[in-house]
């Protein structure tokens, strides 16, 4: 990916919008997809200090538990993510600009956002806020969250799942499609176990799905504790059962793993041309199977698959 070029289209729509001329371009990281610093040569047009964060959308489908194939990760998601949680009662980074770039390194059709850069303490891998701190602000926003119910709300085009039920169905269509019948089989007893366990539907809300302590900006005040600034990085963001991303027990976490074990599994039977009736969506295809072995052996281990089955060779 281009290390620290600004797009023409970017820079485009900003001068049109009335911002100075970027000075600079900074590369903060690349995962799935890109982020940079931009400093202009001036204020915004806000009157806020010179500098904001582009991020380049790179790919249509992310490592986490909660997805759905036909709902990729767009610019239009996160706008809608956002605004969600905007609703919510959660300070996000206010989105300045949108669009979609047609040639980008390797890459065409490629969205992007441009976000207010946030004042922060927070530098991820580098200084975060302490463990009792930061816990405090995650559970404020998980409450946040869970208490917005979006029954009857419009959320295209986000990914949507009206109960935990809906979500097991929609894994076990996908294992149908490669032809899986030991997926099949698993859904089906975590279906069943789901309802053994008296688990009843409860409303959708919105999902951040990665709420740590790279994503969740906080600053000391002048007690020396830390307060909330924002939550950044919506891309994985879906509507759903929250319980479905925050319960750490069963069967709620061999859900989360399973789940991630039929998206490669169909990824893969995609790929290698097994199924060959669907597209494979823009991803970082090696990051996403780099766990499957593990998640895998989980669910052997505890009784959810009778074997690992090996991923199919790319041609």
């Amino acid at each position: 990916m281009p290390a620290c070029a600004v797009p023409p289209e970017v820079e485009a729509i900003l001068l049109s919008m009335g911002y100075p001329e970027i000075r600079r371009c900074t590369k903060h990281k690349v995962s799935f997809h890109a982020t940079y610093f931009l400093d202009f040569a001036g204020p915004l047009p806000s009157g806020a200090e010179g500098r904001a964060v582009l991020q380049m959308i790179g790919s249509q489908l992310g490592d986490k538990g909660l997805f759905h194939l036909q709902k990729p990760i767009s610019a239009e998601s996160i706008v809608r993510a956002t605004a969600l949680a905007q609703d919510a009662g959660i300070r996000v980074p206010q989105i300045l600009a949108s669009g979609k770039v047609e040639s980008w390194g390797p890459l065409s059709d490629v969205p992007f956002l441009v976000y207010e850069f946030v004042n922060t303490a927070t530098v991820e891998d580098e200084r975060v806020a302490p463990g009792k701190d930061l816990r405090l602000a995650i559970s404020d926003v998980q409450e946040k969250l869970k208490c917005l119910s979006l029954t009857g709300v419009n959320t295209e085009p986000l990914p949507r799942f009206e109960d935990c039920f809906e979500f097991t169905a929609y894994l076990r269509q996908l294992a149908e499609q490669i032809q899986a019948p030991d997926l099949v089989e698993a859904l089906l007893n975590m279906d069943r176990s789901l309802r053994t366990a008296g688990i009843t539907p409860i409303p959708p809300t919105l999902i951040h799905q990665d709420l740590n302590d790279g994503n969740v900006l906080c600053s000391p005040d002048s007690s020396g504790q830390w307060k909330f600034d924002a939550l950044i990085d919506w891309e994985g963001a879906v509507v759903g059962d929250s319980r479905l991303a925050y319960e750490h027990g069963e069967p709620w976490n061999a859900l989360g793993k399973l789940a991630r074990v039929v998206k490669i599994r169909w990824l893969m039977a995609v790929a290698s041309g097994t199924l060959q009736d669907a597209a494979l969506p823009r991803c970082c295809a090696e990051e996403l199977v780099e766990d499957y072995e593990e998640l895998s052996d989980f669910l052997v281990r505890s009784g959810w698959l009778k074997f690992v089955q090996p991923l199919p060779r790319l041609s």
